[in-house]
């Protein structure tokens, strides 16, 4: 499974990328908030869920 993170994001809050899921689940609790998400999964295989995911998170971070 891919996993793309934001280097930003975890270098502030001082974490690494998860090796097990146990980290994932966890370091994914330590990054949500108000204007984060700690994690995002796409729930089916359809193309045009992945483009509505990345432009979320495009527009998200001030993407324009």
């Amino acid at each position: 499974m891919p996993l793309f993170l934001s280097q930003d994001l975890f270098d502030a809050a001082g974490l690494k990328p998860a090796k097990t899921w146990d980290e994932f689940r966890e370091t994914a609790k330590k990054l949500h908030g108000d204007k984060v998400a700690g994690c995002s999964f796409i729930g089916a295989n359809d193309p045009s869920l992945g483009l509505v995911d990345w432009f979320t998170r495009f527009i998200t971070i001030g993407g324009s």
